[in-house]
């Protein structure tokens, strides 16, 4: 949570204070340096007693209730104390974010196409990218947009039922360009297509986490290769055919001849 270790106190030995806590009680405290002020943000305990007092007497008969073991966290006043803390070196930690997730994984059309979503998001986990979507059969396309941009997602893949079933791509869209375009992908490419923007995405100098980047660039591209004909994308005879994969290479490789002139 990013909390400094020193501004959060256990009390680990309670006397508990309800019939429902057997034997163990402890409360957690978050300190204001400033103050000295303590102010409880968990507590929790063993619940062997609540656990037996609500297990039915005829499965008690066969196997007695097993224990129980709780803590309940106040998620909002944790969030606070890490938003606010100063770590080493005097910086301000950045706030966080509602998720940590880089692609939303979105649909359109098709009743929710749930079952799509769930295979896409896995291959982006193959690729070692960070994706997740909505865990409802059919969210609006309302309802998926208001989700990344509130959370913080960079980039949106979107299944369109028709698209999809008709040539197997997908719209890639990214949130944080200031016109929101779209463009057409093949499905097989998601993964490469995204950890390539990615990279590029990066500053100059980063150092380790554009090194992190190449090297989930590789991992994308094993994991497609199958996916993607051998040759497709270097040019000339090889590109003829690849439909819309030659979009967004085409698009790209503009971008890169502007910015490098």
């Amino acid at each position: 949570w990013g909390v400094p270790a020193g501004r959060v106190v256990i009390d680990p030995l309670l006397t508990p204070a309800a019939d429902y806590h057997t034997a163990a009680l402890w409360q957690l405290h978050l300190v204001t340096p400033a103050t000295g002020t303590a102010a409880l943000f968990a507590a929790g305990g063993r619940y062997d007693a609540l656990l037996a007092s609500l297990w039915p007497e005829r499965a008690a008969a066969m196997a007695p209730p097993p224990g129980a073991v709780g803590t309940t966290v106040n998620a909002h006043r944790l969030a606070a104390a890490a938003t606010t803390a100063t770590p080493r070196g005097g910086r301000t930690a950045h706030p966080l974010q509602a998720s940590q997730a880089q692609v939303l994984v979105c649909a359109r059309g098709g009743g929710g196409l749930l079952r799509e979503r769930m295979a896409l998001a896995s291959q982006l986990w193959a690729a070692g990218l960070k994706a997740e979507f909505l865990p409802q059969a059919a969210p609006s396309p309302t309802e998926q947009y208001e989700h990344a941009r509130a959370a913080s997602i960079p980039w949106m893949v979107t299944i369109e039922a028709a698209r999809f079933s008709a040539a197997d791509t997908v719209m890639v869209k990214s949130m944080e360009r200031s016109r929101g375009e779209e463009e057409v992908v093949p499905t097989g490419e998601v993964a490469r297509y995204l950890l390539d923007a990615i990279a590029a995405s990066r500053p100059a100098g980063g150092g380790t986490a554009r090194g992190g980047a190449h090297e989930l660039h590789r991992t994308a591209s094993a994991v497609t290769s199958a996916a993607v004909s051998a040759g497709e994308g270097d040019g000339g005879a090889d590109d003829e055919g690849s439909g819309h994969a030659m979009s967004w290479r085409d698009k790209r490789r503009r971008r890169h001849r502007q910015d490098a002139d």
